[in-house]
């Protein structure tokens, strides 16, 4: 499909490029390419940008459920290293390769069961965007990554060992 690639992020050490799909055009998909070097400060994608029309909405999500359909992996974060939040529920989280310490893959399925908003999320995120993958994800799957150089590392952790041990997210 035109206008998407593979992408890989890769850490500190490396240049990075991510294509993420973010724009919808003269009727077609397009792919904004940008250059990385150093830490990765914040990735986006998924949507269009201000919010359109839901049919043109409508069709930027066929496109992108299509194009994932057609690959074995969508993005590499195994060595990526964050300084902030990162929003992934617009790519299939089976599809993401990652690093199992920091990053863990949550299913619908998984949360069907479980009261996950009565759980302690001290001072982590996870569950405002495990609410946001809820609402709006695309796919039956979403990655949350603890960032490696944000100040709240520890707290994201705390949080990936709960989710871990409520039997929420698995061990890789």
């Amino acid at each position: 499909m035109p206008g998407f690639a593979r992408r890989q992020v890769r850490g500190q050490t490396g240049k990075s490029t991510i294509c993420m799909p973010n724009t919808l055009a003269r009727n077609s998909v397009d792919s904004l390419i940008a250059d990385y070097a150093g830490p990765i400060v914040r990735v986006t994608g998924g949507f269009v940008a201000p919010a359109p029309h839901p049919s043109i909405q409508q069709r930027w999500d066929n496109a992108n459920k299509a194009y994932y359909q057609t690959v074995d992996w969508a993005l590499d974060l195994r060595e990526a290293e964050f300084q902030g939040s990162i929003d992934l529920h617009c790519m299939p989280g089976s599809l993401i390769r990652r690093d199992p310490e920091t990053q863990v893959l949550i299913k619908r399925s998984s949360l069907k069961d479980v009261d996950w908003r009565s759980l302690f999320w001290g001072k982590s995120s996870f569950d405002l965007a495990i609410q946001w993958f809820l609402e709006d994800g695309l796919y039956d799957d979403v990655v949350l990554i603890a960032p490696k150089r944000a100040a709240y590392l520890k707290d994201d952790l705390q949080a990936i060992a709960m989710l871990r041990s409520e039997g929420i997210a698995a061990y890789d």
